[in-house]
C-alpha cells in the first residue's frame, strides 16, 4: 500500500504603487499530516508534502511573511510475519519571505517535518527534509526520524535554513537501522551574518 499527500500554501498578496505602498500579505500555512496503520499491507509506504506560500511582495512597502510548511507521517505495520517493509518520507518547505529589489527583507516560513514508522521486524525506512523560507530572519528548520521494530533500513533528518542573499546553514543527521533507531537536526539563523 502506498499513500501520498501534499498541501500548499497559497501566496500573499503583493503591493505597489503607493507612498509608501502597503503591506504585502503573508504566505498561507500548510500542514500535511496522517497516520496509518496496518494489518494487512505487504509493504507499506507512506509520503507527506507541505510548501508554505511565499509572502507578497512591494515596491516600497513591508513585505509579507512566509507560511509554515509542517509535515507529519506515521506509519505502523501489524502484519503477519517479517516480510513487509515500511517506508515513511516527509518533506516541508517554509514560504519565501516576499521580495523587494533588495531581496528578501522579511521573515522566512518555518519548517516541521517529522516520520514515525514501526515496522514488523523486516525493513523499516524514515527520511524527513525541511527548509526553512527564504529571508533577511531565515524561517527556522526542524526534522526528526524514527524507526522502531525494524531489522534493517535507514533514518535520516536534514534542516537547511537560507536567507536568499549568500548566507546558509544546514544540519544532517543518519543512522543505519538494526532494531530502534532515530535522527533529528534543527537549523535556524537570526539573521543573514
Amino acid at each position: 500500500m502506498t499513500i501520498t499527500q501534499d498541501a500548499f500554501g497559497g501566496a500573499g498578496g503583493a503591493t505597489s504603487g503607493g507612498a509608501p505602498s502597503g503591506a504585502g500579505g503573508a504566505g498561507g500555512n500548510a500542514t500535511s499530516t496522517f497516520s496509518v496503520s496496518s494489518d494487512t499491507a505487504s509493504n507499506l509506504t507512506g509520503s507527506v508534502t507541505a510548501n508554505g506560500g511565499a509572502g507578497g511582495g512591494t515596491d516600497n512597502g513591508t513585505v509579507g511573511k512566509g507560511g509554515n510548511g509542517t509535515a507529519a507521517v506515521t506509519l505502523v505495520d501489524n502484519a503477519p510475519g517479517a516480510s513487509a517493509d515500511v517506508v515513511g518520507s516527509a518533506t516541508a518547505n517554509g514560504g519565501n519571505s516576499g521580495s523587494k529589489s533588495s531581496g528578501y527583507p522579511g521573515k522566512g516560513g518555518n519548517a516541521s517535518a517529522v516520520v514515525n514508522v514501526t515496522g514488523n521486524g523486516a525493513g523499516g525506512s524514515a527520511t524527513a527534509d525541511a527548509s526553512g523560507g527564504f529571508g533577511a530572519t531565515p524561517g527556522s528548520a526542524s526534522a526528526s526520524a524514527t524507526v522502531d521494530n525494524a531489522t534493517a533500513g535507514a533514518v535520516s533528518a536534514t534542516s537547511q535554513v537560507n536567507n536568499g542573499a549568500g548566507w546558509s546553514a544546514e544540519a544532517v543527521a543518519s543512522a543505519p537501522v538494526l532494531g530502534p533507531a532515530s535522527a533529528s537536526s534543527t537549523s535556524s539563523g537570526m539573521d543573514g551574518k
